[in-house]
Formats: C-alpha cells, structure tokens, sequence
C-alpha cells in the first residue's frame, strides 16, 4: 500500500509539474496576444489559482518551474510566501534566481501607503520585474493583497495552495 502512495505522489508531483510548466509557457504567449489589456484584468481572465492536496509537492513543482524559466532565458521568479515554514521549503529547492516576499510585507505596505508609499512602490517595481510571481498558499481571504498583485505583476501569475 505504501508504494502505491508514494508512486500516486510521484506522478501527481510530475503532473503539478508540467501543469505548471505548460501554464508559463502558455502566459507568455496569452500576454503578447492581449497586451492592451491592464495587468489586473489580465491575470483576473487568464491568471492561474490552484488548491491541490495536501500531499502534492508544491516546492519540487515549483523547482521545475525555474528549469522552465531559465530555458526560455527570462528573468527572476518572485515567491510570495505565506509563513515561516513555506520560506524555508522554497528556499531549500530554489536557487539565487528567485527573490522572496511575505505577503505579511505587501499587506503592510499597502496599509502604510499613504504616508509613505515608499514600501509600495518598492514592490510594484519588483512585481514588475520579474518573469514569474508565485503566491503560496495565500489565505483566501485576502483578496487585496491578490487584486494588488495581479494589477502591479507584468509576468505570469501564479496561485498556488493545499487543501487542508
């Protein structure tokens, strides 16, 4: 029984893998075609959201995801992560490729914004510049901080989370 499980986890990791994959490719394609769309309609319509099982591995799907970066010969990934342990789970499978953020850090930086907007106008640059923004496992709660993100990312969007 064990080994069907692990095998099952195998192939559904392979699976999250050229899903991912296939969707980055696939963005870039979407986005040249509809340019004249603003950043935030555009990931609204074509954005990828996804809830898998608990189980799957998102970080080793995501690893896959920078290989497919870097052959295509695009810029940085930005991870926006959720907590502590999600930090360190990316950050033992990714590489220097890839700038991390809390999404704590966007959510007070969108509050302090009217007295300094400093801190918000350091994220929508660094939103803007690179390839790939992933979001794991965002509370679904917090749909500013989503809208925020899609409106200021210029390069594929990507929402990923488990089900608990």
């Amino acid at each position: 029984m064990t080994t069907k499980l692990a095998d099952s986890n195998t192939s559904a990791d392979a699976i999250l893998s050229n899903i991912l994959c296939a969707y980055f490719r696939e963005s870039l394609n979407l986005r040249e075609y509809h340019e004249d769309i603003s950043n935030l309609d555009f990931h609204r319509r074509f954005g990828l959201l996804m809830q898998v099982p608990e189980h799957w591995d998102i970080y080793s799907a995501l690893s896959s995801l920078l290989l497919a970066m870097k052959e295509l010969q695009k810029k940085q990934m930005l991870v926006i992560y959720s907590n502590s342990v999600c930090y360190k789970e990316t950050f033992a499978v990714l590489d220097d490729n890839v700038t991390y953020i809390s999404w704590h850090e966007i959510h007070t930086a969108m509050l302090v914004a009217a007295s300094d907007p400093s801190f918000m106008r350091r994220i929508r640059e660094l939103l803007n510049s690179v390839s790939i923004t992933v979001l794991i496992d965002l509370p679904s709660t917090f749909s500013d901080i989503l809208n925020q993100v899609r409106a200021d990312s210029n390069g594929c969007l990507i929402s990923i989370g488990s089900k608990s």
